[in-house]
């Protein structure tokens, strides 16, 4: 107890009193100071990390209840205010599920599986959607106060809305699976084909690409019945024809016979035809009859058709010397002409002109 009785002395001593009042006390104040302000500046930050998260959380609810509004008039929506809409849900789910609460994304999960049956069921509950939305808002105004409790209640909701779609989902296989097998029944096999039988399939024949040799037709008796076939001949195999190509002409002939072209001189028959036609028109001389003057130049030379030159006359007998030639020879056939046919001319228009005088 001696170092008890020291320490007291010193402590009452001026030396222990300086040190007291110089180094002990302010410190123990400053340490003290520090944890009180450090303690107020938690609190103060704790508030505003709670209004500023009940600002967060009550943006996300107004926006959750403004989505679930419009989604129970959504059928009578115009196309750009449900593209709005969707836009706002989209914007509630994200900030909703971002918010640094347990239980965030439970509660994101429940709103958006109410929000969709609004829409499913906008068509025909418009005017009832009253009390499912005062119910809406008052699970997420309870979760706003207090999350961890309403997590649990979102949880238990979410397990039993995932039993009812799965009983849901399978129920609609199953008027699936019915609905199916009555529009497409399976076939009935008999006892005789209830075991399969595999067949290879035959053999195609190929057939060669060139010609195909047929033998000779065997010759039948009289007393035997002819075969119900008849011999097929070879084929040839299908060739393309080749195309017709113009023989070429050079060009130098062909501008050597249009600058120098051969004159055409006229045959002993034209010669003759025309002699005979304009001694005829002149009056003078003997009529010859054609018929006989073209066979007697055909006996010496080959009459051979030339057009006449451009300003003579054709060669066709007069009208006179046509009435003479039909007095003459009355059986005789004339020989056919390409000329027109012309009807017979009266005997009073067939006169000589010299008759007339």
């Amino acid at each position: 107890m001696q170092w008890w009785n020291d320490f007291v002395d010193w402590f009452y001593s001026p030396a222990g009193q300086t040190v007291l009042l110089g180094a002990v006390i302010p410190f123990v104040a400053i340490l003290v100071s520090g944890i009180i302000a450090t303690a107020i500046a938690r609190g103060s930050i704790k508030r505003l990390m709670r209004s500023h998260d009940r600002e967060l959380k009550a943006s996300a609810v107004i926006g959750l209840l403004d989505s679930a509004r419009q989604a129970s008039v959504w059928h009578s929506l115009l196309p750009n205010e449900q593209l709005a809409a969707d836009r706002s849900m989209g914007a509630a789910d994200v900030q909703l599920r971002m918010l640094p609460i347990p239980g965030a994304s439970v509660a994101a999960n429940w709103a958006g599986h109410e929000i969709r049956e609004f829409k499913r069921a906008s068509a025909t509950f418009t005017l009832q959607f009253d009390a499912p939305l005062a119910e809406f808002r008052d699970r997420l105004i309870d979760w706003e106060s207090n999350p961890r409790r309403a997590r649990k209640i979102f949880e238990r909701d979410l397990a039993r809305w995932s039993e009812d779609r799965s009983r849901e989902d399978q129920l609609l296989q199953q008027e699936q699976d019915a609905w199916a097998a009555q529009q497409n029944p399976a076939p009935r096999l008999d006892d005789s084909a209830a075991t399969p039988v595999v067949t290879a399939p035959a053999p195609v024949p190929i057939p060669p690409s060139g010609p195909t040799l047929v033998p000779d037709p065997v010759p039948v008796a009289d007393g035997e019945p002819s075969p119900a076939f008849a011999p097929v001949r070879p084929t040839q195999p299908f060739r393309r024809p080749e195309p017709v190509r113009p023989e070429a002409v050079r060009p130098e002939a062909v501008r050597s016979e249009s600058a120098h072209p051969e004159p055409v001189r006229p045959d002993r028959s034209y010669s003759s035809a025309a002699r005979l036609d304009d001694n005829v028109d002149a009056g003078g001389g003997t009529s010859v009859n054609p018929r006989l003057l073209a066979s007697s130049d055909d006996d010496q030379t080959q009459v051979t058709s030339v057009m006449p030159p451009i300003g003579t006359r054709p060669l066709r007998p007069s009208l006179p010397q046509q009435i003479h030639d039909a007095d003459e020879e009355p059986g005789a056939v004339e020989r056919p002409t390409d000329e027109p046919y012309a009807p017979p001319i009266p005997a009073a228009f067939g006169r000589p002109r010299g008759s007339e005088d």
